[in-house]
């Protein structure tokens, strides 16, 4: 519905310390001859991190949490039932501001564009990005993503995300930094 166009590319790498991330770059250009303004981009994750009890048993995703780190722009989400278990992460590594929302899975109703706008331009406090914290948790959606920005016409902005899985929050500090220094360089 906006117009825009948005190229995408993907890294990763094989080797340590790398192999814990990958990035994604996004180039969204207006090919429009009208300016574009307050112009949000990102995803929305439902994970689903299902725990396995055996070869034969998992429990469903209603005991996942989804919470965010602002200082470092990520948002992860994690099962409540496996302590010690892996967070999966992503981080805004480019310069717009970070914006993230987290609630509760989606039923059947219609997630009009006020909604998916509201959810994208949110930014992050306790209580609108993080879920299922306490208890056991349930099964939870997420939204990560950065602005506002404008975009001239005939202009275009880049994004810049990195997706992680980690064993804590100590390591996704970490590997997040590892991945802004290999965005930057």
């Amino acid at each position: 519905p906006m117009g825009v166009v948005i190229e995408q590319e993907t890294f990763a790498w094989a080797d340590e310390p790398n192999r814990r991330f990958v990035l994604m770059q996004f180039v969204v250009s207006n090919p429009q001859t009208q300016d574009l303004q307050d112009v949000y981009a990102g995803f929305f994750m439902d994970r689903d991190i299902n725990t396995i009890l055996n070869a034969y048993t998992f429990l469903p995703a209603s005991f996942n949490a989804a919470d965010f780190e602002a200082s470092t722009k990520t948002a992860y989400c994690y099962d409540r039932f496996e302590s010690g278990g892996p967070l999966y992460a992503i981080s805004l590594l480019s310069e717009q501001d970070f914006k993230s929302f987290a609630g509760g899975a989606l039923s059947n109703t219609e997630f009009t564009s006020s909604k998916k706008y509201n959810a994208l331009s949110n930014t992050p406090t306790v209580s609108t990005a993080t879920i299922g914290t306490t208890g056991q948790g349930l099964d939870v959606v997420q939204y990560i993503s950065g602005g506002p920005f404008d975009i001239p016409a005939e202009g275009k902005d880049t994004l810049v995300f990195a997706m992680m899985v980690v064993d804590n929050l100590n390591q996704l500090v970490d590997v997040r930094d590892q991945a802004l220094n290999q965005y930057n360089c």
